[in-house]
């Protein structure tokens, strides 16, 4: 999949040196979620990398962050 124009220069998720999609950070009142976008199925070890991937980013923001990937495209 080709990401689209305005994704070229999103964060992107990186999985074996391709990327595999793009994500973001949405804070509300001290609370951050990251808005994860693959552009595949990832499988349950990807997701729990991510994921951990998340927590360090939260504890570097010093907030709670949780992982969505409610916007996901297959």
């Amino acid at each position: 999949m080709i990401p689209a124009a305005n994704e070229v220069f999103a964060h992107v998720i990186v999985i074996d040196g391709r990327i595999a999609g793009t994500w973001k950070v949405v804070a509300k009142a001290g609370v951050g979620t990251v808005d994860a976008r693959p552009y595949r199925v990832m499988t349950r070890e990807e997701t729990r990398l991510l994921t951990r991937a998340a927590e360090r980013y939260g504890r570097f923001l010093d907030m709670p962050i949780e992982l969505s990937t409610s916007g996901a495209r297959p």
